[in-house]
């Protein structure tokens, strides 16, 4: 009896095992299914230039910005247009129209009351305009109960769409969260200048081929450090909330500002960012660019407050180990003369040790300053060099290197020409 009732249970297992291969084997996965449900629009993405979000008494709308002659390129710029003027976050507006436009159906149903799916008054409505002018406005219902669906219609439509409800987390997001928070409209390669102005002065930096230097006060290399730091933090500057209902201008430090920098950025086109004081809560600042009142985190306070001789850098030179081709050592007693030969030294012609050679680039390449001395070298009356160091690289470039004794300092005075 047992063996019989197992037989007639692996008999009906693959009875149904037949059934699934048989007739079930080409019918589509639910991800399948959900891609082959009915596209609701016949749209591209990039035909759409501009959008326009209702939800109750609130409107929030957006347009491609165009360019200097008027272009609205397929990958232009998105700015807020209402229900103020800023710049948009581009992929919150990309991602606003992608759902539109690849919103699909699962099942299509004739409407008769359109109350029934909350269509009498739609809670929320989104308008595509499209590049050839025509307009597109999707009316979104009420949930489907019990599921993540919602009821939709195309506006004059007389059939209902159940489908996802993905649209809907877009409609009530705060306007806040569609303004770009990125503040600096490019990239650090764009730099060419700062001009910085704050509690210890004004200090200005430019960009040349080696990086940046120091132009004022005084004419200098610039410590890279700092202005690596000083690059990073305004490329990099986002604000973390905006401030739009008729500030108070002074009580935000920003009248007059506490500091700014004046961002340069080729072509005679400059970023002008003042920096106000400390948020009330801690852990930011108010700034300003422009008309835009913003909140921020990035630190800047120690960039502001970096006098003139910090800026100067303390390197002794600016030339890494690896670039030197040859080095000249002049001393009071003798010259020696080293040069890189098919991947070895030689010492005035004769091969030596590559580790002796490291040692003393070492040395040289990473000596840096206690303090930098304000006065230029010949008002110091140094007086002949203990021992000069020429460096010269693979393109040719030459530095040369001091050491003096000073008995008017503390330590030995270093000098760098070239």
């Amino acid at each position: 009896m047992q063996a019989r009732s197992l037989g007639i249970l692996l008999a009906s297992v693959l009875a149904f095992g037949a059934f699934i291969w048989f007739f079930e084997r080409d019918l589509p996965s639910s991800d399948e299914r959900t891609e082959l449900g009915t596209r609701l629009f016949a749209i591209e993405a990039a035909e759409v230039v501009a959008a326009e979000i209702t939800v109750g008494e609130d409107r929030i709308a957006f347009g491609r910005f165009e360019d200097a002659d008027g272009v609205q390129g397929e990958a232009s710029d998105w700015r807020l247009t209402r229900p103020l003027q800023s710049p948009a976050e581009n992929f919150r507006v990309d991602g606003l129209v992608r759902t539109i436009v690849d919103m699909r159906s699962s099942r299509s149903l004739t409407v008769e009351d359109p109350e029934t799916y909350g269509l009498a008054t739609p809670r929320g409505e989104v308008t595509l305009r499209l590049r050839n002018g025509d307009r597109l406005t999707v009316e979104v219902g009420s949930e489907v109960p019990a599921s993540s669906n919602m009821y939709v219609r195309l506006a004059g439509d007389s059939e209902v769409h159940v489908t996802e409800n993905l649209l809907w987390s877009d409609l009530t997001r705060p306007v806040g969260e569609w303004r770009r928070a990125a503040m600096f409209p490019g990239v650090s390669g764009d730099i060419d200048s700062f001009r910085i102005t704050g509690p210890e002065g004004t200090v200005e930096l430019v960009r040349d081929e080696d990086g940046f230097r120091l132009a004022e006060p005084v004419s200098d290399r610039a410590a890279m450090s700092a202005v690596d730091s000083l690059v990073r933090a305004i490329a990099g500057l986002r604000a973390t909330g905006f401030v739009d209902d008729s500030p108070d201008v002074v009580a935000l430090g920003l009248d007059p500002p506490g500091a700014q920098v004046e961002v340069g950025l080729g072509d005679d086109e400059s970023l002008l960012l003042e920096w106000g004081a400390e948020l009330e809560a801690g852990g930011g600042h108010y700034a300003r660019i422009g008309e835009v009142i913003f909140e921020t985190n990035a630190d800047l306070d120690p960039v502001f407050a970096r006098g003139a001789q910090e800026w100067r850098s303390s390197a002794w030179t600016t030339i890494a180990g690896f670039e030197v081709e040859g080095v000249r050592v002049d001393d009071q007693q003798a010259t020696s003369t080293l040069a890189r030969e098919n991947g070895a030294w030689t010492h005035d012609g004769e091969t030596i040790e590559f580790s002796l050679v490291n040692r003393l680039l070492d040395v040289v390449t990473d000596a840096v300053a206690d303090r930098v001395l304000p006065e230029p070298p010949e008002d110091l009356g140094l007086g002949e060099p203990l021992v000069v160091v020429t460096l010269t690289t693979r393109s040719g470039s030459t530095e040369t290197l001091r050491l003096y004794a000073s008995d008017a300092h503390a330590g030995a005075i270093a000098t760098t020409e070239g």
